[in-house]
């Protein structure tokens, strides 16, 4: 249980630095969803960081309760995910493998496009993070 514990606090801190490196998309003004899914990967950190605290065990309650907000971070970034899909392919022209061939400063020339691919990376890489979080706690019941 210690090793799936330190796992997932690992991959929380994937997700918390994953999150916190997302472009805002609204050329710096605060968006909303975003700061939903901050907030509720903050709370799993949190979480974890208290069970650590505590007795440094993964019980049945414990696990259900991230399950719950694994669950609830993945309905927060489904919407997200698809808008910065959307914004990105509207910064390319929709043809992002054109976009993805041109050397890096070529680019980073377009900032919102490049923001965009890397945001649509960052949420493919949450998505791998949350889906290993949930294999743990699968794991660990």
């Amino acid at each position: 249980m210690q090793q799936s514990l330190e796992r997932l606090e690992g991959l929380a801190r994937g997700c918390m630095k994953i999150v916190n490196h997302m472009h805002d998309g609204n050329g710096g003004a605060s968006n909303p969803e975003l700061a939903r899914l901050k907030q509720a990967v903050d709370e799993v950190d949190k979480q974890l960081s208290g069970l650590r605290a505590g007795n440094g065990e993964l019980d049945s309650q414990s696990i259900a309760s991230l399950k719950e907000q694994i669950d609830q971070i993945e309905r927060i970034a489904e919407p997200l995910n698809r808008q910065m899909e959307n914004s990105y392919r509207q910064e390319v022209g929709s043809d992002t493998q054109a976009y993805q061939s041109l050397p890096i400063d070529e680019q980073r020339e377009y900032e919102e496009a490049y923001h965009g691919k890397i945001d649509t990376m960052s949420m493919d890489k949450l998505k791998d993070n949350l889906s290993e979080m949930r294999s743990v706690l699968n794991g660990a019941s």
